[in-house]
């Protein structure tokens, strides 16, 4: 049994904590504030390594990445329980999906517009959607990934928490 981790950047604590509100995260919180940005992070048997879509970074893509949250007050925590064989399916799914394009015209018409005039790109993602990908895989969560935004995920993830919980 291993617990796994999304982390959620919470932009307007950032900003609290004193770091400046990007152009990004300006158009993410039209539909998502105050989350910006959500990360998966594996357990301590895969080195507790993140992974997610993003265009920081010059990565422009789904990646893995070692962040160690040296600002904790920033990001929301949803500890995700999970045994050997479901993370093992999610580092499968993360691994399969490694590389591929960040989908910045799709994203861009989910959080501008509520109508969704664009349809996302199945060969490509944004963070929540890809974080989302994982957990539908390894937990079988009843999400919808092309259809959430890191709010979006905060939400769901708050409501299956009660349940872990229990």
């Amino acid at each position: 049994m291993a617990d796994c981790i999304v982390w959620t950047y919470d932009a307007i604590a950032a900003k609290a904590d004193g770091k400046p509100l990007s152009f990004v995260d300006r158009l993410i919180m039209f539909r998502s504030k105050p989350y910006t940005h959500t990360e998966f992070q594996f357990s301590e048997r895969f080195d507790n390594v993140s992974f997610s879509a993003t265009m920081k970074d010059k990565a422009r893509c789904c990646r893995f990445k070692d962040i160690k949250y040296t600002h904790p007050q920033r990001w929301k925590k949803h500890i995700i329980p999970m045994s050997d064989t479901e993370e093992d399916l999610a580092f499968q799914k993360a691994k399969e999906i490694e590389w591929l394009k960040y989908d910045l015209l799709g994203l861009s018409s989910f959080i501008i517009m509520k109508w969704r005039i664009v349809r996302p790109s199945k060969l490509k993602y944004w963070c929540s959607e890809c974080v989302a990908c994982l957990l539908v895989v390894a937990k079988r969560l009843n999400l919808i990934p092309d259809e959430l935004h890191p709010l979006g995920l905060v939400e769901r993830l708050d409501e299956y928490a009660e349940q872990w919980r229990k």
